[in-house]
């Protein structure tokens, strides 16, 4: 099990530098349960915890990896076992609607016990396997999660199951975020001088189709034009496999704000395709908030570009056709 240990804390250092992370810290507290061997009786109990955590998100998929400590307590008629640990901790989770997030875990322990070698014993690692939904949240401008699990050890003679709650507070700032924010007059989205399509990946704001600030609805204009769209792509369906619609903003605000504002602009997208025939299986929608701009420049005309919508096509057939089609249609308010 050293060697388990050793990969995951080579895992957590390579995270803390190779990518873009924020930080949480938290607290946890559950009741746990210890079936024995042979005919053992079972043993119940408590434990609470801390950790610290680097998180590390990669368009749905968020990764967790950090350090704590546990204090554990189980008893049943003739034995009390006290358990303190500390802990490294390595998550996995998948983003859902609302940024609600589920996943898998694994917490490797490394500890002592009271009774030497009942549970833990002095020298010896034991490892627990945990599913766990993560509902972020802010309070007071910071981050927070709510997490709620449950876990069961594994490898061991005695299994151990948890259930557990916890809250973890962030920083205001990730790493990538200490940057000196420039003050922006201007707050109306203008056209750019660009193409409408791009590789087939369409910036919505340059088809005219604008988000007022700090919302996701949008004007019977751009409903019209998004509706025509749908049309198009439902009747030609063989001519694409896949599409992604995503939101982004600048650098601008909280990320928490930032995700959920995207997010919503980029449901309201998908939501609207849905409505007008599109397939829903082939679709899929993501809200970076400010993690993936479009340029690095922090001046207006930076944060202006930054501040956009975007439905990219994958697998796509006749790519010259289906260009000229979607530019007419999203250059003539709405007709073909």
């Amino acid at each position: 099990m050293k060697y388990l240990l050793m990969i995951m804390t080579s895992l957590t250092l390579i995270q803390a530098k190779a990518f873009d992370y924020s930080g949480f810290v938290g607290v946890n507290t559950g009741l746990s349960q210890l079936k024995g061997v042979s005919n053992e009786s079972s043993k119940s109990g408590y434990l609470v915890g801390v950790k610290g955590l680097l998180t590390s998100s990669f368009d749905q998929v968020v990764l967790d990896a950090g350090l704590g400590y546990y204090s554990q307590e189980v008893t049943s008629a003739n034995m009390y076992i006290k358990t303190k640990t500390a802990t490294l901790d390595l998550d996995a989770r998948y983003t859902l609607v609302n940024n609600y997030q589920l996943g898998l875990g694994l917490r490797s322990d490394l500890g002592t016990d009271n009774t030497g070698t009942e549970y833990i014993g002095k020298d010896a690692q034991s490892n627990v396997l945990l599913a766990k939904m993560i509902v972020p949240d802010k309070f007071n401008n910071l981050p927070i999660r709510y997490e709620f699990g449950l876990g069961s050890s594994v490898g061991q003679a005695r299994t151990l199951t948890t259930a557990f709650v916890g809250i973890q507070m962030g920083f205001p700032e990730s790493k990538t975020k200490q940057t000196v924010r420039p003050v922006v007059v201007k707050q109306e989205e203008t056209p750019q001088p660009a193409p409408v399509v791009e590789d087939f990946k369409i910036d919505l704001k340059l088809a005219k189709i604008y988000f007022p600030t700090n919302k996701h609805d949008l004007d019977s204009v751009a409903k019209q034009k998004l509706s025509k769209l749908a049309q198009y792509l439902a009747k030609n369906k063989a001519l694409w496999n896949r599409i992604k619609i995503s939101g982004h903003t600048d650098i601008q605000g909280n990320d928490f704000d930032n995700r959920r504002l995207s997010q919503d602009r980029a449901d309201e997208v998908l939501r609207l395709l849905i409505q007008n025939g599109v397939d829903e299986s082939k679709l899929s929608s993501f809200g970076y908030g400010s993690k993936a701009p479009q340029v690095v420049a922090q001046t207006e005309e930076g944060l202006q570009k930054n501040r956009r919508t975007e439905i990219e096509f994958f697998g796509v057939s006749n790519r010259k056709q289906v260009n000229q089609d979607i530019v007419r249609i999203l250059t003539n308010n709405g007709q073909q």
